[in-house]
């Protein structure tokens, strides 16, 4: 019954190895994810909607 709280736990495991993994990268990884972002609103503002 406790399936919800083992996956939860499991994912914030998931995590915060992630996490560890990606520091000595993390102003990559935030300009490659502000870049997705960027590009994104770009295209929502700047694209012509019919």
């Amino acid at each position: 019954m406790n399936s919800s709280k083992d996956s939860s736990n499991s994912l914030w495991q998931v995590y915060r190895w992630m996490l560890h993994y990606l520091k000595p990268y993390r102003w990559k990884v935030f300009f490659t994810v502000g870049c997705g972002v960027v590009m994104t609103a770009g295209e929502d503002e700047f694209i012509k909607k019919p």
